[in-house]
């Protein structure tokens, strides 16, 4: 087929267009490939707001900021004056046993009566009420310290309901790290607001922000080098933990995250770093080979 000499000026403008985006395409993706020094940022594996579990005034802050603090270490106090007594009073009801020795004895002394009657009725020498009270009299003495019994059992109860009333008043750490910050001071009333701010430090973990263009290249798992701008002379190797499976379309990047043990929390959080692949610009994901490689014969017609 004949094609018109515009239209075959028209078609191999358009393809020698096609080309040159094609190669520009593959120049920038060469380009980012060949950087393979990425920024990244180091944070402390979690940050925590802790507050109480009820309202009250507070009556105590144990810790100050930059205090390190250990888990399960009490770190403020509520008000509790009414707790401390509630708790009293249900560890000495939980304590007080007078009432199942006194239902036992009674009990023991019924069904000694009951076998003495049982006795006398063999031989005829009572009558059949008598017996029918007496082993009415010992079924009531084992109803008796049954319930008596029951309400021991609820006092031991009503002690750990006191406890955990108690317990809901104190601050406590849930990990080992430091205090970020103190919101509040003993005095203040206290209704759903942080006291204090406590991050864990060990491990800590690294976003590193990567371009699209090299998804391929991380995989969970893989070894990276870490540069903090504390220390650039001494990297760390971090492996990658996650990545994420859902990229950034503003700014043509995703984020993988590393973590690094940090055991005497000696490290800084919350400082920039660089990080570079163990080995940038291999196709860990099996990245296929761009088409702005291909021959230029199979492009130009």
């Amino acid at each position: 087929m004949h094609l018109s000499p515009v239209l075959l000026a028209l078609r191999t403008s358009l393809s020698r267009a096609l080309l040159i985006g094609m190669l520009s395409i593959s120049g920038a993706a060469h380009a980012t490939e060949g950087n393979d020094d990425l920024e990244c940022v180091v944070m402390p594996y979690r940050v925590l707001d802790l507050s109480s579990g009820v309202s009250g005034r507070l009556e105590r802050v144990l810790v100050e900021r930059a205090e390190r603090v250990s888990a399960g270490q009490a770190l403020a106090d509520l008000e509790s004056q009414v707790e401390h007594a509630n708790l009293t009073m249900a560890r000495a009801r939980a304590g007080m046993n007078s009432e199942v020795q006194l239902r036992a004895s009674g009990l023991d002394f019924d069904e000694r009566r009951l076998a003495r009657i049982d006795n006398l009725q063999a031989k005829k020498v009572i009558s059949v009420q008598d017996q029918d009270e007496a082993a009415r009299a010992a079924k009531l003495g084992q109803w008796q310290l049954a319930v008596a019994k029951d309400n021991l059992r609820l006092a031991a109860l009503d002690t750990r309901r006191a406890e955990a009333a108690l317990a809901l008043r104190r601050v406590v750490s849930p990990f080992d790290g430091v205090v970020v910050e103190r919101f509040k001071s003993p005095g203040e009333f206290v209704d759903k607001e942080a006291i204090l701010r406590v991050a864990q430090l060990d491990p800590l973990r690294i976003e590193v922000i990567v371009p699209i263009a090299r998804y391929h290249e991380f995989v969970v798992g893989e070894t990276v080098t870490v540069y903090p701008e504390t220390d650039p002379d001494r990297p760390w190797q971090a492996p990658v933990t996650a990545v994420d499976a859902v990229g950034d379309p503003a700014s043509g990047t995703f984020r993988a995250r590393l973590e690094y043990p940090n055991p005497g929390q000696h490290h800084l959080a919350g400082i920039k770093c660089m990080a570079r692949l163990a080995g940038a610009g291999a196709t860990a994901r099996g990245k296929p080979t761009a088409q702005a490689d291909a021959p230029l014969a199979q492009v130009v017609p």
